[in-house]
């Protein structure tokens, strides 16, 4: 999308993110998240379409999204999966959409672990960072959904996939956009 675009839909309340989310992209996304914070009466509308496994750069998304004041809908194109589930489900209650062929997909986080020496000082530390990591998503998604944490882990590890109907069932979304 040209940047024009872009600003003017910016200018409606309407974040779009289609793409895996990098430091730039965040970066980006949190500005305008944080320009529009500052209209609080204004509805942001956030569309999502990806299935990223940044963590740091989701959460400093959803670290942002669930400290606004305005009101919050979210929309799920296509797949959102990874951490960015997460972004879905910051967004408040009732205000939670999905197209009806879009799908949203579990993960877990070892996906993340980039390669080292594999020295087993290094493996330790990356390991108890993942379980910290992995041990914050999931409590989100428990936090927001009808899974318990048992449930969760075991749709993370299985990287499971959920159709609209399924993800509405699941309480990732409120609403099927048919």
């Amino acid at each position: 999308m040209n940047d024009e675009l872009l600003n003017k839909m910016e200018r409606d309340g309407v974040v779009v993110i289609t793409s895996n989310i990098d430091s730039q992209s965040a970066s980006k996304t949190i500005l305008s998240l944080l320009n529009l914070g500052n209209t609080p009466e204004k509805e942001i509308q956030l569309f999502i379409s990806s299935s990223t496994m940044d963590y740091t750069n989701v959460m400093a998304i959803y670290d942002v999204l669930t400290s606004l004041k305005n009101p919050i809908s979210a929309y799920a194109i296509g797949l959102v999966g990874g951490t960015a589930v997460l972004l879905l489900l910051a967004a408040n209650k009732g205000k939670r959409y999905i197209l009806e062929n879009s799908e949203v997909r579990l993960s877990e986080l070892y996906d993340v672990v980039g390669g080292g020496s594999n020295q087993q000082t290094e493996i330790e530390i990356l390991y108890e960072d993942v379980s910290r990591k992995e041990e914050i998503y999931e409590s989100l998604i428990e936090k927001y959904t009808s899974l318990n944490k048992e449930e969760v882990h075991k749709y993370c590890v299985a990287q499971a996939v959920f159709n609209a109907d399924k993800a509405k069932e699941l309480c990732f979304v409120d609403e099927i956009l048919r």
